[in-house]
Parts: C-alpha cells; structure tokens; sequence
C-alpha cells in the first residue's frame, strides 16, 4: 500500500470537513502534540509536546516555587510569562492589583522575576509599585533580543529592562521605558558675572555671546572686558583663546544638544538656540562724512558691519538632575553638543561630554571649532522618538521591535486660553529657584535681537510627555472681543494667539513727545498672557479618552502619571519672509530737474512723490517689471512696494544736514515707475547734471515713488529732503543716507517654527494661577506667640501689594485700594477677629462692614497695618498656624483690578524658656544636691518651662522634655520631673531640653552641663588631682598654687607671708634662723623667684626651677657641693588636663595629704654615734577668696586652722638586709608634741618650752634612727598630713571657703625636736660639717636628695582618684569611753562604716555601708569613741590614706624600744560622738606616743 505523509505547515485544525476532504497542511483531531517549527526538512512534521513540571528549588525548606511564599506575599498572579528555550529560562511578569486601565494602585506589588530550569535559580529582576501592572491588563508580547527583555501590556508605554543589570538599578519608570528622556530645555546663552571684570560688577547678567579676540569696543577706545576673557575667565598670559576668529563671521549659528544612554541610543533634539549673532559695531553706523560707514553703505548699497562679532558662545545646558546623577538616574553617559547653521538643513555635532560635573547646568565654551561630523538625516528628523504611548501587540523582527495595535500620540487639549502682545523687552530677571515661566532673559541673552515689525504672528504652544511624544501645535480659542493694555505710554490691541506688530510710531506724536531711545532701546519681545491653567488640575489624570492627565513622577502618589502632560515649547508662524533693506544715497521729496522757486511747475505736488537713485545691488532689490515691454521703451513699470525707514531731514528750500528715523506707520510706498536720469527727466527746464542725484554724470536709474498717506499727524510725515533754489547747490555732504525696506514676500507654507521659549507644564500652570495685575506683596510679617494684644505684627512699617515694573518685579504699587475678603487658617476657620485694623477695629468687623482697608502713607506708598487683638498659641496641628488673608486689589494708577490675591504666613514660634524648679521657680539651676537617703521612685527635681505664647492660659502648653546624660541613670517624663536609677551616686553633668509643639531645632531652650550630685557635690576639675607625686627633693624650697589669674603674680607676691610678723614681703628680705622668733618664712635670702609664673612652662614635669644658690665650702664629698632649689607649681603641674589660666576651688571639697619623708642613710664605714636624726620642713597653706585680696591661714571644713606641725619618729631595731620580716612599721609613729587637752583640741602649748609655738605648729618633722649600721636596712620616717577644705558637706555649718590656695615649704632643715639632732646643711650654718663624725660627710649630697623628700595626694576628698567609685568605708570602733585616754586603751571591735575615708574628717558613723538615715549606730549614750580602718587589703582602704601615721596604743605612752608591732589597720583616732554616732565637729585626734632612741 502506498505511503502517505502529510506536512502540517498549516498548523490548521479543520472540524468541518470529512477526513477524507482535508486538504493538505490541515487536521481533524490532534492529542499532546504540537507542530514543528523548526526551519529544517522536518518543518511541519508533528511532534509530542513537552508535558509541565512544577518548578523546585534548591531550598529544601522552600522547595518549589511559590512566589507568595518568596514575596511573603499574598494575591500574588502571573500576568505574563515568557520561555527563553536557547538560555532555558522563564521570565514571570506578578501582580497583586487588579486596578482599571487608567486608575493607579501605589500599594501594588509588582514583579519581574527569572527561573532558570537547569540550575533552579530565581532572580527578581525588578519589583515597585510603578511598574503598575494589573491582572486586568495581561501581558501578552514579550520579547528577548540579546540581553535586553522588551515587554508591552496596552496599559503602559512599553517597556524594557537588560537581564542581566541588578534588580535595585530600576526603580522609576525613566529606566525602564523604550523612549527615552526628552531634552525639552534649550540651551541658555548667558550667565551671572562671577567676579567684577572691567567696568562690569560681579553679579551682573551677560550674554554668554563674546567677541574675546578685540581688544577695544566698535568705539575703538573702550577696553573690551571680554578681551582674552572668555566667560569673563581670564586666559592665563603665557596661552591665547585657541578658536578660529573668523570662523563665525559670515555665519548664523545656533546650538543644541542630545543625550546619549547606556543602551547606545540617543535622545531627540533639544530646542535650537537663537541665532548666535551680534553685529560688528552692534550693529550702529560709525564715523562721519565721506569715510562714515553710511556714506559707505550708500555707495555699495550693502552693510559691510553686519557680519557676526561673536567668536566665544558660553554654553549653559541644563541637566534634569545635578551631573553626577545623570548616569545613576537616566541613563546617560554622553551629550552631544550639536550646531546648525541658519542656511543649511545638516545638523552636525561639535564635541562629546562624558564629564557632567555635579550642577545642575553643565556649562561648555564653545571655542570657534569646526565640527567633527553630521548627524544622518535619519538622527535629525526625529520631531518626536517613535515609540507608541501604548501597545497591544509587539513582536521581534530581525532583531528589531515591531508594535501593533498601538495609540501613538496623546490627546491635546483643543486650545490653551493665553494672549500674544509685541513690546519692548523687560529687563532681566531670572531669580534662583523662582518658577521659570516668568523668567525674562532675553534683553541680556540675545542683545541686539528684537522681533521685526510690519509682521502678524501666530504663537502657538507644543505640550509633550516626558519621554518627547508631541502633540500638535494648540492656540488659543478663536474671540471677537479684543483687549488693551498701556505699557510705557504706548496703547497695544490684542486678541488670542495672532498678533500684528506695527512699525513703532514716532516719539514726537506723544503727549508729551517722547524722545528717540534707540542707543538704550533692548529690542522687542513676544509676551503670551496665559489666561489659565495649561493642563486644569481638574483634568490632572488620564482618561479612557486618550487625554494624558498632567505629569506626576512619583510612584508613591495615588495620582502617579508617568505618561501625563510634562513639558512646553512656544512655537511661531510667520509667513511673511524674505526682504531687503535698500540703502540709498539720499531720497528727495521733489523733482530734481526744478530749482525750489519753480515748484508751482513741477507734474506732481512736493510730498507725493519721491525720487530716489539705484545703483549697484539695490537695482536687484527695486527690479524694473520686464514683462510686456518694447525694444524702444526707456521706463519702466514696478510693482515693488516700501516702507520707509531712515530719511535725510527736510526743511523747505533748504538741503539736508542729518538723517533720522522714519515712522511709516501702516502706509506703504510704491514704486511707480523706473528709467534712467536722462530719460526720467524730460519736462524741466533744466538739464543734468543734478546735484541732487548721486553720480548724476553717469545718468543712474532712477525710481519715482508714490507717497501714499502722508501728511500731519496722525499720517506720517513725507519721507526725503526738499530741493533748493539751485540745482548744483547740494553737496557731497548733503548726499545723506536714506534706507527703505522692502515689503515681504508671503510664503505660503504653513509651519510653526520652534523658539528657545520652553520650560515644564506646571511652571506654566503655576504662572497662569498667580495674579496677573500685582506680582505679590511687600508683607513684613513678623507676629510670634510671645506678642501681646496691642503688637504691630508687621515689621518697621505695615504691608502693601507689588507689581513688575521693568526690571523690578516687585515694585510697590504707589497708589492703591485694597479690600479684605477673608482670614482663614489652613483649616479653613475664619480666624479674622484675632487681629485689628490701623483704627483698631477688629477685621472680622472690617469683613463685615466691606472690608476696605485704612491706609497710611509711608514714603509715598500707601500701606496697610494689622494689631494683634487676641494672643496666640502655636498649635502642634500646622494648619492652625497658617494664615491666609485673602484681598482685592485696585492699582489706582491705571485701574487695574486683582481679585482673590492671597498671602499665606505662618504664627512664628517663640522658643520656650526653662525658668525654674520646684525648688526655687525664679532661677534656672547650675546644679542640684540629692542626699543620699533618697527614694528613687520620687523625682530628684522637677523643672518647670513656658512655652513662649503670651496667652497666659496655655502657656504650659504641650512642653517636651528631654535629658542627654552620658550615664544613662538620669530620666525624665513629660511632667519635667527628673529622676535618677537607684544606683546613681556621684555627680553627673546632664543637659535638659524643653521643646514646644514645633519641635524644630531652633525652638528648644537647653539647659546645658547642669550638675547633678547624688550625696556630695564634685570638686571642679581644674583644681586637679594626683596620687603621690613628688613636689620637694633634698634642699628644695617650693611653692603650689591654685590661682584664679596668675598672669598679675599676685599668687607669689602678695603678703601677709607666714611666718613674717610684720606682714613685709618676704622677696629679697631675711628672717634669720631656726631660732628666731618669726618662725620659718617659705624663702630665705637669695632663694626668691620672680613675682609671676612668666616663666613656667606649662605641661613639663618641673613646670619651673631656679638654682637660686650654691655653697662651694662644706660639701657632701670632695668636689660635690650641696646645691639648694626654689620652685614653684600650678595645678597643671599635678594632672596635665587641668586649665593653664584658672585653678581655683569653685565647688566641692578638697583635700591635701602631704608625705614628708625622711629616710636613713645606707651603712657607711664611720657611721658614727647612732642618732634619732631627722628634717624639719616649715609649711603653711594660705586662702584668699579672689586676687588682689590678703593671703591668711587657711580654714579647714571644720572651721579649725590648717597646720601641718607634727613629727614622725622611727626607731627600727637592727635586723636584716631585706629577706626577712620587717616587723616594725615602715613609716613610722606620731610623736606627742602639741599637746592635746582631754576633750581632744590642741591646747596650742608647745611640748619643747625652747622652741615658739608657732615654729612648732607650722613645722612638719619627719626622722628615723641615722646612720644605718652594717648589714641593717634603712629606716624611714614618713609624717603624713591630711586636710580637708572648700565646701562643708559634712556638717553643713562651716562657710564655704572658694577661692585661691597657695601652699608654702621652705627647703628641710634639722630637727626641731631634739638637741641629739645633727642639724642638716644650710646656707648660713656650716657647722659641724667638717667634723668627721658627721654623718651627712658621707654621700651628703647623693642621699639628701634620694632620701629626704615631700610628695602629695590631692583631689576631690568625696570621690578621690584613689577611690571614685567608693560611697561608703568600713572601721572598727569601741563603745564611748570617759576622756581619750580610755578610749585609747580599748580595743576598737564594732564594725562601723562612714562617708569619709580619713579619720579625722569623719562625721557620721553607720551600722550598714548604704548609710541611711535608719542606720545610724545607736552608742547608747556619747563620750569619746577610738577607731581604726578595718583592714587594709584594698586600695580604698582609709588604712592607707588616712590614718596620718598614728600610734596604735595607749595615747601619750612611752615608747623606748623598737619592738613594738604597729600596722595600718591598728593605727587609732579619738573623738568624741553624740549617742547616734555622729562626730562633735573637731574632736578628732589621732594616737600619738613619746618615742625615744633604742639603746
């Protein structure tokens, strides 16, 4: 049987016909298959189709593809998916919006994703809401070619994106569109003078239009401030301006430019510039007589200046965005700059720019170059890019996009309701930021340019959408009713879109005449009037009927319209074209063959005809009519018709002297007939030659024309000069200049040609909303909250409406009528009665009664005032703070109504004011002391604020408060109260703000560094801090001071001086020796410093030492004296951070602890008789409150004088070199000197009867057994001193005591406590140094400044750098007890704790360490209680800083061996307690002992 095969090329199912009947290509039935489509033998052939899969995964929790899951989404539809087989990979256009056609949904989720089936990889390609799919609007054409995926859904303009670009580069519809951005705006040629240049100040506008290459102005002498300047840029004097000069001379240029995108393609055109052109000379005829550039343009019959000066054109071309976003946000990644020239259709392109710099105008210098290439046709007639506003159907044809079923332009509006008007030009104004519709520029930016009269015009506008798609040209709606306007004296007629701009009438027919302005005349301009709303916002969105709506870019907004109405472009017919301007060498008002007295013979009457000569080029431009002519005729017809412009002067009789201009008005002139002299001229009496005639000898063609309606006023004048009473009697010099234009010739093509006048549509709606008969208001509003009934509310003087007046555009109107319609805030209330007329009358009765203003006249302006009536609360809701006043206004001056003018101001907030607390409400606070029994849940403070507004009802109002603590313990809460974490102890600077409603940065009142202590107030920083740093070395005398001003040295200088009985000035003076009854100045002879801190260096570790004096006699060894030292400190010398200028004690409490050391000298081989040797130091620490105030003993937090008298022994048994136990105390026992009375105060009787009692108060003694025997370590004997001052925080009794400290030490001298003692050296003793058994012989000098020393702690004593964190210390005391001497005996057993770390300051003993108030120890009854540290295993133990070194036994004993066991936490104090543990204020005395040498 034979074989059949079928090709189903058809891909044809036919259910109609029998099986037997198909005809070839066709089927009846078919199941799983699918027709081939490949382009092999096998076409057609038909074939299993491929089955579904779900598509998976590689994330085993999420295996399959589920994009609601991915998106976590819900709703979520495929709209559109599309099969790449070659690279096996779906693209699934997603949805949740099921929005209409035209309505847009800005909460959609929309996507793009990829999934490839061989590697399961999912990829969003794209996602937002401005995708604005919809499931109503499926997408069916889809396309990939190459990496680019093209896709279109009839809902929006179509689309593309590359695959293989980052999700987040697409996120605007700009980046995604197939057409690509419009350039709508053209290029701007001029700019702001950056930098005065010349005669011409910075600041001012120029045309960017420059001749750089002339070095003096057309006048010849005037420098030209663009001379090697262009763009008032100087060229460096070593380069010259590169361009060609000449290039541009014959030449009318204009320039524009396209972008160029990432995906190589370009942007339409921008709109061309005007023409780049300005006159050589600017156009004005130079010099005079024969050689004059008139008599030359008469004799040529051409303008040899009008050729082009312009050599360098400034480019400004605005960018859409600042130039380093251009890439990011369009695409763009090159401009053309493009050029043309006026006679040639090519459009060719001058220079690429890759660089766009960050502004938002990108400015090129265009140098004179020729271009580089032209653009194929196919680049330059793209009106608009060709690319549908929506499409059905698209499909991929030769790697080229094919749409179907497309709407290809949006719907016009029918007409835009504006007016055309022709006037001067108004001068320059172009303000930053201000809407660009109202810019005028063009007085500076086209100089010499004006708009040719004798012309109709009819302006048309051109709307586009972002991406270039036009619409056609739309004018305004066709009225009989004209209007008219005075602007400068001059009437002006007009209607609608087409306006006839007549030759500009003569000066002299004004009343009163006007002079000739044309050296200052800018030129004229067309002005549209735009009566409405371009595109009404009522028809802001796109409608079914192909209306776009208006331009909206952003997707969040419901009203988002990426296709809408974006951009304008003014267009212009003007049919009436070519002409010739016919230069003339004179033209006579009469027949040049009859002399002035033979006029009455003349054929026609003067003032009816005119004569004038052709010769060279202006035959051309006044043809002869040839048509229709004999071989002997000798004159001719024309049909040429003038309009005159320029004339020689006619004086009856008399020849012409000057030439003006001529006013035609609407009269034209026509040529009657033409022939040469000598056959034009046959009636006269007289034959040529005539003078009249230029070049009368070589019998030129002449022309005789008819003077129609001419006359008086208001017809013009005849044009031409008269002629004389003699026909030779003109001159050469009465042969003037005289110029007629010819009329136009018509064209009959009607096209709208593109101007440089185009901007953004909502520019041109904001324009045409705003009034049109004032510009705005002079309104100087300044009302706040804080003003009171009665306030002005405008500043210096009241308000008046403005309107533009040349180059002003807020000029005042002078005179006018201004009516108030309404008050309202932007809520709508009418808030009129809060405010008063100038005749206090409140405005809602003003409203009522019509609402006329009183004015006042103010500098000859009639202005306005309103007067607060009711005070003002600024609303946190904005618009209750918003005003709008709404008026009429009347310009009085020509009538002029504005109806509906609105100003919008807003109430101005008074920033609040923190006054107070709760604890004083008069006076804001620098710093709050909490106790330390406090309740943390109760508010520490609260701080009270006003708001600003002066109506005392809410002037509490809506306070917000805020605290910025570093800490983070400090809160407060909308009340102001301030509350501070349970563990907050110490003090904290901490900042409070109170804001009101507004909130804004500038409407806070802070409160800064406020200080806040819990327990005790701080010590100011710059007092400074230090642990043991050493102040005296060997035999140093030295001064600390912590001084409010040391540049006066007052600090050192001023007395009275411790010591001293007289109060003498202790510099250069001496007061003897230890024995003497002054006691121990600070400083001896010879040993003095200067009176100031000149000298000292801050930061260095000795800020300042002077080697004041050295003895070469006795020495410590052969060849080493003993060199003695007087230095002097500020507090920068103890912590480096402190001021340079200011260390007073300003708050807080201070301590000092001094260690005076005394340490033995090592074994020596004739140590000499054993001794209890030792150093006096005489010490004294001053106060004054202030400079210029007398230094006096300072006064501790007790109220007791500081004094550091005391002695320290140490008797240490021999024992080992170190490596074995050193049982006895290192530093040493307090030695009984002073005596101390049972109550526990120092009776101030001296223990030694030979020494003064204040030598012995005031000296501090340190000593230890000397010399040191073989194989024994040294002793050492350490008298520590602690004194507390400043601020009483304990008691709270004692006065302050803030101000300057000075702490004095004369060098050590020898013991003052035993006559055994071997007196060490001094200036003025040598004695016993050259004895043998001198121990201080041997390595003197060496030992004396390693051994014998001062150091000090020093800081704030609540919260000391030993110890900042602590707030409470540990002792053990003994039940109260009859006198000290009892107490001392007992043993100190009950834990007790105190605020204070040393024993002689402290105040209150606790039984737990939180210190409440509830835990004060109970003694039972009062008495004298002995204490001591509790241990003294940490450092912020009191066993280590504050036990002053005492004895740990019985007070006063006898101690006469060197065995006795004496730790730090055994070292004990006496003082007498109320039966509640609290300290009688200057009992406290530490356990002193008689100690004696060991024998």
């Amino acid at each position: 049987m034979a074989e059949v095969k079928n090709a189903f090329i058809k891909s044809k199912m036919n259910k109609d016909l029998d099986s037997r009947l198909l005809p070839p290509g066709e089927y009846r039935d078919g199941l799983n298959i699918q027709v081939s489509k490949s382009e092999g033998e096998d076409v057609g052939a038909l074939e299993n189709a491929v089955g579904n899969v779900v598509a998976s995964t590689s994330d085993t929790t999420n295996p399959f593809v589920d994009f609601n899951t991915i998106t976590g989404l819900t709703g979520l539809k495929t709209i559109g998916v599309y099969s790449e087989e070659s690279q096996s990979t779906l693209y699934i256009f997603l949805t949740n919006n099921s929005s209409a056609k035209l309505v847009y949904n800005s909460s959609a989720s929309n996507f793009i994703y990829s999934y490839n089936t061989l590697t399961k990889n999912l990829i969003k390609l794209v996602e937002g809401s401005f995708l604005n799919f919809s499931t109503v609007n499926p997408i069916y054409s889809i396309n990939i070619i190459e990496n680019l995926l093209f896709w279109t859904d009839n809902r929006n303009q179509p689309r593309k994106i590359n695959v293989n670009v980052d999700f987040s580069n697409y996120t605007t519809e700009d980046q995604i569109s197939v057409a690509k951005y419009n350039p709508y705006q053209p290029i701007d040629l001029y700019y702001i003078n950056p930098e005065t240049i010349g005669s011409i100040t910075a600041g001012t506008p120029l045309t960017s239009m420059q001749d750089v290459v002339s070095e003096f102005l057309p006048d010849g002498t005037t420098p030209n401030p663009f001379y090697n300047a262009p763009l008032s840029q100087a060229i460096p004097a070593n380069e010259n301006w590169p361009g060609d000069p000449n290039y541009l001379k014959n030449k009318f240029v204009s320039f524009s430019y396209r972008f160029k995108f990432s995906d190589g393609e370009y942007s339409i055109t921008a709109p061309f510039t005007q023409e780049a052109f300005i006159p050589t000379q600017d156009g004005y005829f130079l010099g005079t007589g024969d050689t004059s550039d008139e008599a030359e343009a008469f004799r040529s019959s051409i303008v040899s200046f009008m050729e082009n000066k312009v050599n360098n054109v400034g480019l400004n071309i605005p960018l859409p965005v600042t130039g380093d976003y251009l890439t990011a946000t369009l695409g763009i990644v090159e401009i053309d700059i493009l050029y043309k020239e006026s006679d040639g259709l090519s459009i060719k392109v001058l220079d690429t720019i890759t660089s766009f710099g960050n502004q938002n105008v990108l400015t090129y210098s265009y140098q004179s170059k020729k271009p580089y290439k032209t653009l194929p046709e196919s680049e330059t007639v793209r009106v608009y890019d060709k690319v549908p506003v929506r499409a059905l159907g698209q499909e991929a044809i030769g790697n080229r996009i094919v749409y179907s079923n497309f709407q290809d332009k949006h719907t016009p509006p029918s007409s835009i309701d504006y007016d055309v008007i022709v006037s001067e030009k108004q001068n320059f104004s172009a303000p930053n930021n201000s809407n660009k519709a109202l810019y005028t520029t063009s007085s500076v930016e086209y100089p010499i340019h004006t708009v040719k009269q004798n012309r109709n015009y009819q302006v048309g506008f051109i709307l586009s959408d972002r991406y270039g798609r036009q619409s056609t040209t739309i004018l305004a709606p066709t009225t009989l009713s004209t209007k008219t306007q005075v602007i400068d004296g001059i009437s002006y007629t007009y209607v609608g879109s087409t306006y006839y701009h007549p030759y500009a009438p003569n000066p002299a027919s004004f009343t009163p005449p006007l002079q000739n302005n044309i050296n200052s005349w800018p030129g004229d301009s067309i002005k549209l009037v735009i009566n409405q709303e371009t595109i009404p916002l009522i028809k802001a969105k796109p409608t079914a009927d192909g209306w776009p709506g208006l331009w909206n870019g952003d997707p969040s907004s419901p009203d988002y319209n990426p296709l809408g109405w974006y951009s304008y472009k003014v267009v212009v017919k003007q049919t009436e074209q070519d002409y010739y301007n016919v230069y003339l060498p004179g033209i006579l008002n009469d027949y040049p063959d009859y002399t002035s007295n033979q006029r009455s013979d003349m054929p026609d009457p003067q003032g009816t005809i005119a004569h004038i000569a052709l010769i060279s080029d202006n035959i051309n431009k006044v043809p002869r009519d040839l048509t229709e002519v004999g071989p002997e005729q000798l004159q001719y017809r024309s049909n040429v018709r003038l309009f005159g412009r320029v004339t020689p002067n006619f004086i009856l009789d008399t020849a012409p002297t000057y030439n003006e201009p001529y006013y035609p008005g609407n009269n034209v002139m026509t040529v009657a007939s033409i022939s040469e002299q000598n056959n034009m001229f046959l009636v006269g009496t007289r034959l040529p030659p005539y003078s009249t005639i230029y070049q009368t000898d070589s019998d030129p063609y002449i022309a005789r024309i008819t003077q129609n309606k001419v006359g008086a006023s208001p017809l013009p004048n005849a044009i031409g000069s008269s002629q004389i009473n003699n026909l030779k009697g003109y001159t050469t010099n009465n042969i003037l200049l005289g110029v007629f234009e010819t009329a136009p010739v018509e064209s009959l093509l009607d096209i709208f040609y593109e101007t440089t006048t185009a901007g953004l549509v909502s520019d041109l709606n904001d324009a045409a909303a705003a009034p049109t008969s004032i510009s705005g208001w002079e309104f100087p509003w300044i009302q706040t909250e804080g003003f009171t009934s009665g306030s002005d509310v405008f500043e210096i003087s009241g308000f008046y409406p403005t309107k533009v007046d040349g180059a002003d555009p807020n000029a005042p109107i002078a005179d006018s009528t201004v009516t108030l319609i309404s008050v309202t805030n932007s809520n709508g209330d009418d808030v009129s009665n809060n405010w008063e007329d100038s005749n206090n009358v409140p405005l809602n009765t003003v409203i009522s009664g019509g609402g006329t203003l009183p004015s006042t006249l103010e500098n000859g302006i009639k202005t306005y005032q309103f007067i607060e009536n009711n005070p003002l609360y600024f609303e946190s809701t904005a618009e209750l703070n918003e005003f709008t006043f709404t008026f009429n206004v009347i310009d009085n001056s020509d009538g002029t109504t504005t109806t509906g003018a609105e100003i919008t101001v807003d109430l101005v907030n008074v920033t609040p004011t923190i006054y107070g607390t709760n604890l004083d409400s008069t006076t804001p606070p620098s710093s709050i002391t909490v106790s330390s029994d406090r309740d943390a849940s109760l508010p520490v403070v609260q701080f009270l604020a006003k708001n600003g507004t002066a109506k005392t009802s809410d002037e509490n109002k809506e306070i917000i408060w805020a605290i910025n603590d570093p800490s983070e313990l400090l809160s407060i809460n909308d009340n102001g109260e301030l509350f501070g974490d349970a563990s907050a102890s110490g003090g904290y600077n901490f900042t409070v703000t109170a804001t009101d409603t507004n909130g804004a940065a500038d409407n806070k009142h802070t409160l800064r560094d406020i200080y806040l202590v819990f327990g005790q107030e701080q010590l100011n920083i710059d007092f400074g801090s230090t642990v043991n740093k050493q102040l005296s070395a060997g035999l140093e005398s030295f001064g600390l001071y912590w001084a409010s001003d040391y540049t006066s040295g007052g600090a050192i200088s001023d007395g009275p001086f411790p010591g001293v009985s007289n109060n003498e000035s202790i510099v250069g003076n001496s007061y003897g020796t230890i024995n003497n009854n002054f006691g121990r100045p600070a400083y001896e002879t010879g040993l003095t410093l200067p009176d100031n801190f000149n000298g000292i260096v801050f930061g260095k570790e000795q800020l300042y030492r002077q080697t004041s004096f050295t003895d070469t006699s006795p020495s410590g060894q052969p060849g080493q004296p003993y060199t003695f030292f007087n230095t002097n400190y500020t507090a920068k010398f103890l912590n480096s951070i402190v001021s340079d200028t200011d260390n007073s004690l300003k708050t807080g409490t201070a301590f000092i602890k001094l260690d005076f050391i005394f340490k033995s000298w090592p074994y020596a081989s004739t140590p000499g008789a054993l001794e209890i040797n030792g150093a006096s130091w005489p010490v004294y620490l001053q106060y004054r409150s202030g400079p210029g105030q007398a230094w006096s003993t300072a006064i501790d937090v007790e109220g007791e004088e500081i004094r550091f008298g005391g002695t320290q022994r140490n008797i240490a048994q021999p024992q080992p070199l170190p490596g074995s136990v050193d049982t006895f105390q290192k530093n040493g026992i307090l030695q009984s000197i002073v005596n101390v009375s049972n109550n526990g105060a120092v009776t101030g009787e001296p223990t030694n009867p030979n020494i003064p009692n204040e030598i012995e108060l005031d000296t501090a003694t340190a000593s230890a057994q000397f010399p040191t025997v073989s194989n024994q370590t040294p002793a050492t004997g350490v008298l520590s001193k602690v004194f507390v001052f400043g601020k009483d925080q304990g008691y709270k009794q004692t006065p302050d005591k803030f101000g300057e400290y000075r702490l004095l030490c004369r060098y050590p001298q020898g013991s003052i406590t035993g006559s055994n003692y071997i007196t060490l050296p001094t200036p003025n003793n040598n004695n016993g140094w050259d004895n043998v058994d001198n121990v201080y012989k041997v390595n003197g000098v060496l030992f004396t400044g390693l051994n014998v020393k001062v150091n000090i702690t020093m800081g704030d004593f609540y919260y000391p750098s030993f110890s900042s964190t602590a707030q409470s210390y540990q002792f053990k005391a003994t039940a109260p007890k009859a006198s000290i001497s009892e107490a001392s005996l007992a043993v100190p057993n009950t834990p007790v704790y105190a605020r204070e770390w040393d024993l002689k300051y402290v105040t209150q003993f606790y039984t737990s360490p939180e210190l409440r108030t509830a835990d004060k120890v109970n003694f039972g009854t009062s008495g004298y209680v002995c204490y001591t540290p509790f241990q003294t295993s940490t450092s912020t133990s009191p066993g280590l800083y504050g036990t002053h070194n005492s004895w740990n036994g019985e007070q006063g004993a006898n101690i006469n061996t060197s065995n006795n066991i004496n730790i730090a936490n055994q070292r004990k104090w006496v003082a007498s307690f109320s039966s509640d543990g609290l300290k009688v204020k200057g009992s406290a005395a530490p356990i002193t002992a008689n100690v004696t040498r060991s024998s």
